[in-house]
């Protein structure tokens, strides 16, 4: 048995309907709580919410792959690892300036984070493998998909330059216009509009 309820997250926000699904208390056997009486609210989406997707068809990954994937998988799992040990780094610098701040000192300590993955010990313990994972996975003469190729800022650079010198900046489309922008860290309104450009 089910509630139904319209659900408002918060004041201005459109509402949705929902599913209160009732839990009942769990206890363990030395009568300690380990699921406390409640509900559990479950979205139900509206008619024009559900939508059929069509999926390309994907290729099969071949026993080699899988075979490659998998030993690459094993030699970079960390047979030891708790999520809690690992701070957050840019909580850490911001104690490490609120300390130099409130002690008046020179120059604020660099904190080492510990979330960038560690390219030398991950070449050392499984170089042959990612090169061999490479090597079944991407074999010579592999085309790259053009949308998983890299921007090519450098080209889009200098044709926006050389519009820019000729006086013809408005031919320019505006897929290389926000590709120049990223390329040159330029951040641009959402509602920036072609038109504007001279």
């Amino acid at each position: 048995m089910v509630g139904l309820v319209h659900c408002v997250a918060r004041e201005g926000t459109a509402g949705y309907i929902g599913a209160l699904l009732p839990q009942l208390e769990e206890r363990d056997e030395d009568n300690e709580q380990v699921r406390p009486t409640g509900f559990h609210l479950i979205h139900l989406p509206f008619a024009d919410d559900i939508r059929k997707l069509n999926y390309e068809p994907s290729v099969d990954p071949s026993v080699a792959q899988v075979d490659a994937a998998k030993s690459l998988i094993l030699k970079l799992r960390a047979k030891q690892f708790n999520s809690n040990l690992v701070e957050n780094p840019q909580v850490l610098q911001f104690n490490k300036t609120l300390e130099a701040i409130a002690l008046e000192k020179d120059r604020i300590e660099e904190t080492e984070d510990s979330t960038k993955p560690d390219v030398g010990s991950m070449n050392k313990r499984a170089g042959k493998e990612m090169s061999q994972f490479n090597n079944v996975a991407f074999p010579a003469g592999y085309n790259i998909p053009e949308e998983c190729k890299k921007p090519d800022y450098k080209r889009v650079i200098t044709l926006v330059q050389n519009r820019q010198r000729e006086g013809t900046l408005s031919k320019v489309n505006v897929a290389d216009l926000k590709l120049y922008c990223k390329g040159v860290r330029l951040k641009v309104p959402a509602n920036a509009k072609k038109s504007r450009v001279g």
